[in-house]
């Protein structure tokens, strides 16, 4: 288990998807309605939506560790499981128009958002890669 290389992305997509929480995607002068902009900075933890995307990203990524036995499963749930990724990284977009336009910037942390399908497509690979090698070890028996 220990020693696919597809377990060290699936950790590395997990640590970086729960790393989130924490690390600012954004940063600038956000709309209030009653108050003057304030600098904040936006996280995974900003809306309910983007936490939730975020924490089933980082828990399924852990969990698919150890789905070794059933590789077919483990690709489809890592593919899914980078498209949920997408749909996080597209919301927290979307939550910077809410914004004021200016001084805003993406933060040098916002990397890490986009790591994790970066992370989850490279551990899809060597899925697919083990994959195939058990289907052709099959033939030659």
């Amino acid at each position: 288990m220990i020693q696919r290389i597809q377990t060290i992305w699936l950790l590395l997509a997990s640590a970086a998807a729960g790393s989130t929480l924490f690390l600012s995607f954004f940063s600038g002068n956000k709309l209030m309605e009653d108050k003057l902009p304030g600098f904040v900075e936006a996280t995974a933890l900003s809306t309910l939506l983007t936490t939730v995307v975020f924490i089933c990203v980082a828990c399924t990524a852990l969990v698919l560790v150890f789905l070794f036995k059933n590789r077919k499963m483990q690709l489809w749930l890592t593919l899914g499981n980078t498209a949920l990724s997408l749909l996080g990284i597209l919301l927290m977009w979307n939550h910077t128009a809410k914004y004021v336009a200016g001084q805003n910037r993406l933060d040098l942390t916002s990397m890490v958002y986009f790591t994790i399908p970066v992370f989850l497509l490279l551990a899809a690979g060597g899925i697919y890669k083990d994959e195939k090698l058990v289907k052709s070890m099959d033939r030659l028996r």
